[in-house]
């Protein structure tokens, strides 16, 4: 089931539906197991594309905590410091 939600969140995410991809990556992320690294950074990017910037900085903070050896490190830190 998570895989069908991070499908469709995936999907609104292409579809430029930030709102209905951020919803569904929440869904990935509050019922997933494993590495949610994929989804947080999608959702700190959605979260970007909407202007929620406050938001976007906390994603991407708890993305660093929880997956510090993620791949998405390089992309995670020039984010957070453009709203520091």
């Amino acid at each position: 089931m998570i895989d069908a939600f991070l499908r469709l969140a995936d999907c609104y995410f292409l579809l430029s539906d930030d709102v209905k991809a951020i919803e569904y990556f929440d869904m990935v992320i509050e019922k997933g197991d494993g590495d949610l690294s994929y989804a947080y950074f999608k959702k700190a990017t959605s979260q970007g594309y909407i202007e929620d910037h406050e938001g976007k900085a906390k994603t991407l903070q708890e993305l660093t905590e929880r997956y510090p050896n993620s791949s998405y490190q390089i992309l995670i830190y020039s984010g957070i410091s453009r709203y520091l």
